[in-house]
């Protein structure tokens, strides 16, 4: 009797995962549709701007949404970095080396990867734990010429000792 209870849910299983597959295609042509729609907007507008002005030169090129600097969330990287090693001072480019590693589970970063946007997203975020009196930071001196965010790269962080 439990094969045929097995076989019945089985049964449904497989008709609701056809009816949400027909579903999704449905809203697939839907999108095609609009933007079909839109394409055809875009060239209407396209040629009444060159019938008024033919020297207007328009950009064509896709404004596309630019990719995120981390995948998961910065303020969780940076608690499982902190809790790793509580008692260790971190300077923020070490930290954002080890959360960089940590969100693309890789080994070895590159330095290319550690840009001053990530970088400063990273203070952020550690300024405001700061706020909340969850993270120390130490400010370190400055050695030699001190360099564009220099106040910000020559501290250390670590969690807050309780």
């Amino acid at each position: 009797m439990s094969e045929q209870g097995l076989i019945t849910q089985l049964k449904k299983e497989i008709e609701s995962a056809y009816k949400e597959k027909a579903y999704l295609y449905r809203q697939i042509d839907e999108l095609h549709s609009k933007i079909a729609q839109i394409d055809e907007k875009i060239s209407v507008y396209e040629k009444t701007m060159e019938y008024i002005d033919p020297t207007i030169t328009l950009n064509k090129t896709p404004i596309l949404a630019k990719p995120r600097s981390f995948r998961t969330s910065i303020q969780k990287l940076v608690s499982q970095v902190f809790k790793a090693n509580i008692e260790r001072w971190w300077m923020l480019d070490e930290l954002t080396i080890e959360m960089l590693k940590i969100d693309r589970c890789i080994s070895v970063v590159n330095v290319e990867l550690l840009t001053p946007k990530i970088c400063l997203a990273v203070y952020n975020v550690l300024r405001k734990l700061r706020a909340k009196n969850m993270v120390e930071q130490k400010l370190l001196p400055l050695q030699g010429q001190v360099e564009h965010f220099g106040y910000i790269k020559h501290s250390a962080w670590r969690l807050k000792q309780i």
